[in-house]
């Protein structure tokens, strides 16, 4: 009887040889890959070079300087409100440093409201 190839059958021995060198090349095969495997060249460890830095610091400088922009045309606010206060009386005290249209938030102008209630009471 023949098989699909055209070649006879392998017989019992021939099978038993077909299996042993099977198995040694896989035997072989795992050897190499494990003698490969445990002898790997080890990196050797290099100190890292410092970098550059990241961020740069500079001290603030404050200066008062006027921008000039050239247009032409009209400036027109984008909200026109009217105030009015909600307290009657009489200003009496104004802070020498105070500008019209400075908000107040601490420091010395917080001081305004104290020294006001002091002198009118």
């Amino acid at each position: 009887m023949t098989n699909p190839h055209g070649r006879p059958p392998l017989s019992g021995r021939e099978k038993f040889a077909l299996a042993i060198a099977s198995l040694g090349i896989l035997l072989i095969s795992a050897a190499v890959a494990a003698y490969m495997l445990m002898n790997r060249p080890q990196p050797e460890r290099r100190r890292q070079a410092p970098g550059a830095l990241i961020v740069s610091v500079q001290e603030l400088e404050s200066t008062s300087q006027q921008i000039r922009i050239p247009v032409m045309g009209s400036v027109v606010p984008a909200v026109q409100v009217d105030l009015k206060s909600r307290v009657t009386g009489e200003v009496i005290w104004v802070h020498p440093g105070a500008m019209i249209g400075i908000m107040a938030s601490g420091g010395p102008w917080s001081q305004m409201s104290e020294k006001t209630t002091s002198m009118s009471s």
